[in-house]
Order: structure tokens, then C-alpha cells, then sequence
């Protein structure tokens, strides 16, 4: 990653990866009682995860773009079905990618697997909109995201997100056969 202020952005978008991803130790400190990583948790695990893709894969350091752009995202939405527990000391991967965009929004889809990829422990779908930092509206994306986005968005069949966790789940099954 370069720092801070590694803008513009990379030069040819279609040649960057779709779909990004890491891995993650489950701590103590996130899990119930259960010793299952807690539901608000997940939330924070592919937020975060979503932010380092980003900087490592697109050098795209979004606290950065913010600051000098004066425009940055805020979530209007998420949704996510939970499919199997995460649980302590677990090596889990975290995948991200971008299913849509327009001009002023973005949807990105988020999983958290098992750490060999073959179990979905839960999809995550989050709207994002691109807001003006001085009158906190939505602005249209500059032409040079629009063209990240066009190089690395994957949109996908389904609407709903249980049909897509489905979906996910049949392709692992797939695989690991």
C-alpha cells in the first residue's frame, strides 16, 4: 500500500481483482458467552475488512480520498444472514467485493468463511452513499471512482440475500466435492 496520499487512483481498473480478500484470528473480546463471535461483531470484522481490500488492492486509502476530496461514503444500509457460528481462536476469511454502483451509491457484498473456504458462516449486503462532506448530501461519484468501479464490479443474479447465501453456500459444495 502506499501512503496517504497515493492518488489518483490505479490506471487500469480491469486489471485489478473482483473480489478481495484476508483472513482474521477471532478474539475473545468479540465473542458471547458461547464463545461464538458475537453478531454485532461480524459487522465490524467486514467493515473493517472492506476498508483494508480497498487500501491494499486499489490503493485507495478512503480516509485519504475523503480528506482531499472532500466527499467520502457513509452506510444507508446493510443486510446479513448468518449461516454458522465463527468461533474463538478461528481463522476465518473475509471476502468483499463491489455487486453495484451508480452515481451516487455503491452496494458491496461481504462474507466471512472458514478459513479453508468451505463453510459461508455469514453473507453481508451494505449500501453505501457518497456524500459531500460540507453539506453532508449525496454528490455524484468523480469520473475516476466511476471508472475504478466499471473495472472491478461483479453484479450478481440474485435479489434477495437468503437466495445468494444459497447460492454461495451450493458453489462451495462445488468445489470441495
Amino acid at each position: 500500500m502506499q501512503n496517504s496520499t497515493s492518488l489518483p487512483l490505479p490506471a487500469d481498473p480491469k486489471s485489478l481483482p473482483a473480489l478481495l480478500h484476508s483472513q482474521r484470528k477471532v478474539r475473545f473480546q468479540d465473542c458471547d458467552p458461547f464463545g461464538h463471535l458475537n453478531n454485532s461483531a461480524y459487522l465490524d470484522y467486514i467493515v473493517n475488512a472492506r476498508e483494508d481490500h480497498v487500501a491494499e488492492f486499489y490503493e485507495l486509502d478512503i480516509y485519504a480520498w475523503s480528506q482531499s476530496r472532500g466527499s467520502g461514503w457513509v452506510f444507508g444500509k446493510h443486510e446479513i444472514v448468518y449461516r454458522k457460528p465463527a468461533l474463538f481462536n478461528e481463522i476465518i476469511t473475509l471476502t468483499s467485493r463491489l455487486i453495484g454502483f451508480g452515481e451516487k451509491f455503491l452496494r458491496i457484498e461481504a462474507s466471512i468463511l472458514d478459513q479453508k473456504r468451505t463453510h459461508l458462516k455469514a453473507l453481508m449486503w451494505s449500501d453505501l452513499v457518497y456524500i459531500d462532506m460540507k453539506t453532508t448530501r449525496p454528490t455524484p461519484h468523480q469520473e475516476e471512482l466511476m471508472n475504478l468501479f466499471a473495472g472491478v464490479v461483479r453484479p450478481i443474479g440474485e435479489n434477495r440475500i437468503e437466495q445468494r447465501a444459497k447460492t454461495i453456500e451450493n458453489e462451495l459444495l462445488t468445489v470441495t466435492a
